[in-house]
């Protein structure tokens, strides 16, 4: 990635069904992902998520390198597992672009275990 592509590429996540609160027992997050390349060339780049848990820790998901051409979006449509022994509280699902591990955009939103 080049210093003219920063910036050009946006991360945009939203929660399926919202509010999301997750059961005691576990459950599954879905979110909608989309990536728009505002530029005027065709750019690489790695999409991954990170999940903020209560406490102060930090997951991070396995990066996954896309190419995007000029003026094009994506959106995909994922999950990720929360299992029952996490803690309770508010968690920030992160969705980031860039070249991981740096991010250039990212977006978020929160949701709660029980």
């Amino acid at each position: 990635m080049n210093q003219a592509d920063r910036g050009q590429r946006q991360a945009f996540v939203t929660p399926i069904d919202p509010p999301i609160v997750i059961p005691p027992q576990g459950g599954t997050v879905r979110f909608q992902v989309e990536i728009v390349n505002r530029s005027n060339v065709a750019v690489d780049f790695d999409l991954w998520t990170e999940l903020e848990v209560p406490g102060g820790g930090l997951r991070t998901g396995s990066p996954w390198a896309l190419t995007l051409d000029a003026g094009a979006s994506l959106t995909v449509r994922l999950q990720r597992r929360i299992p029952p022994g996490a803690p309770p509280g508010t968690y920030t699902l992160r969705c980031l672009v860039g070249t991981f591990p740096t991010a250039d955009d990212s977006d978020s939103f929160t949701f709660v275990k029980e």
